[in-house]
């Protein structure tokens, strides 16, 4: 919600501007990704979120402040009446932002085009993220755990035993892997194997649904898109390392 106000937008192309001076302290650009820029990303937002929460009650405060001064003074009651829907309406701005981190976690289908946040967008934000706890499981003796800890355990057992390394025979893999498979030509595997354009990486990225991280970093494609002028080159020689030379990321 931060990157649709003009002032955040130029505050993010600015850390973006000053994060890049950075990517010669490391062995390539993927590995500058990786362990600098998604940290100060993450950082960014965190820094803005306290510092509004912070702006935001101490402007609540001063408004009831003013609503005590406004019943308290000789005002006729119809100035009062006028100057308290005023303050009304601020308070109401000011916390509708705020509560919109509630509808994200909600769903769609229970909020109108243009409707503000209300208590039942926080209930059923609230029921939503309960409905997702995992809050008991049986490990594969048939018993019951509940703590965190032990859920853990029984989920990284169950991984383990299902992933495991199968042993197979490589010679009869590479067989296979070649049966049925049509040739492709020279002109169109120059084509597949080449790099990505700028065109299509920007395609990708406003096709992208709002709300939505491309990755476990959980960066929002909201993000690519405000700071697409400050960081779509980066991000292109990022995306063409790790597709042509395999440089992947930990995430």
């Amino acid at each position: 919600m931060y990157l649709n106000e003009p002032p955040f937008r130029n505050k993010v192309k600015e850390a973006c501007a000053q994060w890049n001076t950075h990517v010669s302290r490391f062995s390539d650009i993927v590995q500058w990704w990786d362990r600098y820029a998604k940290r100060m990303i993450k950082l960014l937002f965190i820094r803005e979120g306290t510092e509004r929460n912070r702006d935001r009650k101490q402007t609540e405060n001063f408004y009831y402040t003013v609503i005590y001064d406004v019943l308290q003074g000789n005002d006729p009651q119809i100035v009062k009446k006028q100057t308290l829907r005023k303050l009304n309406a601020k308070i109401t701005r000011l916390n509708s932002i705020y509560s919109q981190r509630f509808v994200v976690d909600m769903g769609d289908q229970y909020r109108l085009q243009g409707e503000e946040p209300s208590l039942l967008h926080l209930i059923k934000a609230r029921k939503r993220q309960a409905s997702r706890m995992i809050t008991h499981v049986l490990d594969k003796n048939d018993i019951l755990q509940t703590t965190s800890t032990s859920i853990m355990k029984v989920f990284v057992s169950f991984f383990r035993a299902t992933f495991q390394p199968t042993q197979v025979d490589y010679v009869s893999i590479r067989q296979l892997a070649t049966c049925g498979v049509k040739c492709v030509s020279p002109e169109t595997c120059a084509v597949i194997q080449g790099s990505i354009y700028l065109e299509d990486l920007r395609r990708v990225i406003n096709q992208g649904k709002p709300h939505k991280s491309s990755g476990l970093g959980g960066i929002c494609l909201e993000f690519f898109k405000t700071a697409w002028d400050v960081i779509k080159n980066d991000l292109l020689q990022i995306i063409n390392l790790m597709y042509i030379e395999g440089k992947m990321t930990t995430q």
